[in-house]
């Protein structure tokens, strides 16, 4: 069993985030407990009641249970990156459901770093791409590769930082590097671990691909 001094960098900046942005992970219901789960893909998920308690309490309760949080984080995405390296291509049915996370899920994401990048941007896309994890257009439109959904959460992170990064910087300068850096400064780290990990979930690429 882990104690609070033997976390990672990585899950002790997880959790410093999630606890940062804990607004982003609540769900507002008719119920009068909060509870916490973890999903497939490593996000926290946080129900509590409708107008109480406040953001602070529920941020303390979170914090209460951050061994747990982590320790199962990191049973899901070691679960997910089995399944990633054992799957074959993606049934139709599961393309369609995992673009519909990827709209969910991702364009939160972007919401999030939009106001820490400075940036505003304009309409969003997600398809399922060989050849590229995001791409920005000239206009600021950023399109996403569906896959992603399958990598960790801070990978797909890494990727929503480096597109909002391209608007107003359409290059791969080191004044665009250093953009992103100072929002995100392990990037490098996540690009690496994308690098090993991308070949695998290509292989995820439905028959049929899906431009739409």
């Amino acid at each position: 069993m882990k104690n609070t001094q033997e976390f990672t960098d990585d899950e002790e900046r997880f959790f410093a985030d999630f606890i940062k942005h804990i607004g982003d992970y609540v769900r507002r219901e008719k119920r009068k407990t909060v509870s916490i789960s973890v999903s497939a893909d490593g996000t926290p998920v946080i129900k509590a009641p409708m107008r109480h308690p406040a953001l602070s309490s529920v941020a303390e309760f979170a914090s209460g249970k951050k061994k747990w949080i982590i320790e199962k984080r990191a049973m899901m995405l070691s679960s997910s990156e089995e399944a990633v390296l054992a799957g074959g291509p993606l049934s139709p049915a599961e393309a369609l459901e995992l673009k519909k996370k990827a709209r969910d899920y991702i364009t939160c994401r972007v919401a999030l770093y939009a106001p820490t990048v400075g940036v505003q941007y304009g309409k969003l896309g997600f398809r399922f791409m060989k050849s590229r994890w995001g791409s920005c257009s000239p206009s600021g439109d950023l399109h996403f590769n569906v896959l992603l959904m399958l990598a960790d959460p801070d990978v797909i992170d890494s990727v929503v930082v480096h597109e909002l990064c391209h608007i107003g910087e359409m290059n791969h300068s080191k004044r665009f590097y250093d953009r992103i850096l100072k929002v995100m400064p392990d990037y490098f780290e996540r690009e690496e671990k994308l690098k090993k990990t991308g070949r695998s979930l290509i292989m995820r690429m439905p028959r049929k691909n899906d431009d739409n």
